[in-house]
């Protein structure tokens, strides 16, 4: 990696962009065993914190994508899943195709910073899950909930909508004000 990797953490801390390529070096390093797991936690923090752009997020899916052993898929015919294995606590989540992979995250980041900065929520599950040939997200919150017919500014709830047909899929908020929310996003498979 030619930018020191500390170097990266603190530009994310500070809430500046990061360029693709630094982001891409910053992962392919992780995975090799040159960037420390303390260095990564303080990476993941300062994102959680401050957040990713869409380029910044694809730069991350494809480099997570990249980061692990390719097989050559090719003389495959029917529908192909892509298990990307870390080894980690999360190992259990199977995330599908790239593209996809990238809508899902960004509307998934984007639910949960909503339940977050607006609802105020003490609880947030996020389950992801494969029917057959879709997958689908589900963010609930016990926050404060909304009407969901009413125009609010800002354009959170609409990107999430549109992420998801971006993707081919779809994208439904179900909340009751005081009573949390619900949102699911399907995203199809072939």
């Amino acid at each position: 990696m030619e930018r020191d990797p500390r170097d990266v953490v603190a530009a994310k801390r500070d809430g500046r962009r990061l360029p693709s390529e630094e982001v891409r070096a910053f992962v392919l390093s992780y995975s090799r065993g040159e960037v420390p797991d303390y260095l990564a936690a303080a990476f993941l923090m300062a994102v959680f914190i401050n957040g990713l752009d869409d380029e910044e997020t694809l730069a991350l899916t494809r480099a997570m994508v990249d980061s692990g052993e390719t097989l050559p898929l090719g003389s495959i015919s029917r529908l192909k899943v892509d298990k990307h294995s870390t080894g980690g606590v999360a190992d259990g989540v199977t995330l599908v195709f790239a593209p996809v992979a990238a809508s899902l995250v960004a509307v998934v980041k984007e639910a949960v910073s909503n339940s977050l900065r607006h609802a105020h929520a003490s609880t947030i599950h996020v389950r992801v899950s494969c029917d057959g040939d879709r997958v689908i997200v589900h963010v609930s919150d016990d926050g404060t909930g909304f009407d969901v017919d009413a125009d609010y500014p800002g354009l959170g709830l609409g990107n999430m909508a549109r992420r998801a047909a971006a993707a081919g899929g779809s994208c439904t908020i179900d909340s009751v004000p005081k009573k949390g929310t619900i949102v699911r996003a399907e995203f199809p498979l072939a």
